[in-house]
């Protein structure tokens, strides 16, 4: 027969590590989510000097 006190134990320290990896795991994707997105806001508007690009704007200086 199995000792209910070991399991007991046991579960409680897998219920511990597992749920500490998954707070870590859930900042990790929410940091990264973040980061993506103050990336996309800075950079959204990047321009290609010099190749048509269908969509954005021509460089009127370009055409002097």
């Amino acid at each position: 027969m199995i000792n209910q006190d070991y399991i007991r134990k046991w579960l409680e320290v897998f219920k511990n590590q597992y749920l500490n990896k998954i707070g870590v795991y859930l900042r990790y994707q929410y940091a990264k989510a973040d980061y993506l997105k103050q990336m996309t806001k800075r950079y959204d508007d990047v321009k290609f000097v010099g190749i048509n690009m269908r969509g954005q704007e021509e460089d009127n200086d370009s055409k002097i």
